[in-house]
C-alpha cells in the first residue's frame, strides 16, 4: 500500500522507505510530489512522479456525473456510430460501399478520381478503387495521411491494385478572413510554353488540388500562350500586335515540346503515345484544374507586351501583376518555377 508523509517531514524519515524498490510520488496536483522526487532522488532513490496527481485520476477513472443524460445507452467511438442530440439516442449510420475502377488511367487520373468521388460521400464510408498505374501504390496512402482519410488496405493481383478506403469527417472549414494555413497552399510561376512544361505544370497542380491545397498558377511570358483559346476571336489590335499573335501558339492544342519537336513529328509522335498510354492531354488538365478550383493567374504586364487580350484567354482566367504572384506566394510553403 501506499506511505502518507508529509513533505516536510520527508527528510527525516526516509529510513521508512525501501532502497532496493521503485518509488512512485504522488499527491493531488502533482506539484508537491514533484519536489518530493527530486529530495528522493538526490538521497539515491529510484523515484517517478505521478504527473497530475490524485485530481486527475478522479477526473478519469470516477464515475460520469452525466450518465443517465445519455439513458444508459453506450456510444462506441466507431465512425457509423453518432448520438442524435434531438431523440437524445445513439444510432447507427448506414455504411456505403463504393466499387470504383480506375484502371488503364495514368497519373493524376487515379488520384483524381477518387478525390471527386470522396467529395460526394460520408464519414464511415468505404471506397474501394481499382488501378493499373504502378505509381498508386504510393500515392494513395500519401493522399490519405495528408487529407485524413483511413487507408484500410491495399493488394496487387495479377497488376491491378486495390485499395480500400475509410472516409472520415472532414475538419470545418471556416471562413474568418485568416490567411490560408502555408503548408496547405502551393504557389507555381508558369514561364514556358513548350508542352512538355506545361504538361508537368498541370500534373503537379492537379495533384495538389487532389490533395487539398489551394493552388495558384502565375502565368507570365510564353507560358500565356497555354491559356489562349484555340479558336480565332475577333479584337482590335494594332499591327506589331498582330503580328506577335501570328507568331505565338495559340492554346494548349498547337504547343511544341521543348526537345525532340523534328518539324511536328516528334510532337505528334508524343500525342500518340500520350493517347496509347490513356495520359490526359494538356487541354483536359487545364479544364480539370479549373474545375478543382486551381487558380489561374495571367500576367498583365506580359500581356500588353505580347498584345494579348483578356478575350482570347480561356473562362475562368484572372489578369494580376507581380503584387498579386507575391501575395499567393507569401501564403503558400512552396513555389515552383517552370
Amino acid at each position: 500500500g501506499a506511505i502518507n508523509i508529509p513533505i516536510d517531514e520527508l527528510r527525516d524519515r526516509l529510513d521508512e522507505l525501501p532502497r532496493n524498490k521503485r518509488i512512485l510520488v504522488y499527491c493531488a496536483v502533482g506539484l508537491r510530489a514533484y519536489i518530493a522526487c527530486r529530495i528522493l532522488t538526490q538521497k539515491g532513490y529510484d523515484a517517478y512522479n505521478i504527473t497530475g496527481g490524485c485530481k486527475i485520476y478522479e477526473h478519469t477513472r470516477g464515475a460520469q456525473s452525466n450518465f443517465d443524460t445519455y439513458e444508459h445507452t453506450s456510444i462506441d467511438s466507431a465512425d457509423h456510430i453518432r448520438y442524435d442530440f434531438s431523440s437524445g439516442k445513439a444510432s447507427e449510420v448506414s455504411r456505403q460501399e463504393i466499387q470504383l475502377d480506375a484502371c488503364g488511367l495514368q497519373c493524376p487520373g487515379p488520384i483524381l478520381r477518387v478525390y471527386e468521388q470522396v467529395q460526394k460521400m460520408h464519414a464511415g464510408d468505404e471506397l474501394i478503387i481499382q488501378a493499373s498505374d504502378p505509381g498508386f501504390a504510393t500515392d494513395i496512402g500519401v493522399w490519405c495521411e495528408h487529407s485524413g482519410h483511413e487507408l484500410v488496405s491495399l493488394d496487387q493481383v495479377q497488376g491491378i491494385l486495390s485499395a480500400r478506403i475509410r472516409v472520415r469527417e472532414s475538419s470545418a472549414e471556416t471562413e474568418d478572413g485568416s490567411r490560408p494555413n502555408p503548408t496547405d497552399s502551393m504557389t507555381m510561376v508558369v514561364f514556358s510554353g513548350e508542352l512538355d512544361r506545361a504538361m508537368a505544370a498541370f500534373i503537379i497542380a492537379n495533384g495538389a488540388a487532389a490533395m487539398g491545397k489551394k493552388v495558384t498558377m502565375f502565368f507570365t511570358f510564353w507560358g500565356l500562350n497555354i491559356l489562349r483559346r484555340g479558336e480565332p476571336v475577333s479584337v482590335k489590335k494594332s499591327l506589331v500586335e498582330r503580328m506577335f499573335g501570328k507568331m505565338m501558339p495559340r492554346g494548349a492544342e498547337k504547343l511544341k515540346l521543348s526537345n525532340m519537336h523534328m518539324a511536328g513529328m516528334g510532337t505528334a509522335m508524343m500525342k500518340s503515345v500520350m493517347t496509347q498510354k490513356h495520359v490526359s492531354p494538356l487541354s483536359e488538365l487545364i479544364r480539370t484544374a479549373i474545375k478543382n478550383g486551381v487558380r489561374l493567374v495571367g500576367c498583365q504586364m506580359t500581356m500588353d507586351l505580347m498584345g494579348i487580350k483578356k478575350e482570347e484567354l480561356l473562362d475562368g482566367v484572372e489578369l494580376g501583376g507581380v503584387a498579386t504572384f507575391i501575395g499567393a506566394s507569401d501564403d503558400s510553403n512552396t513555389t515552383l518555377f517552370i
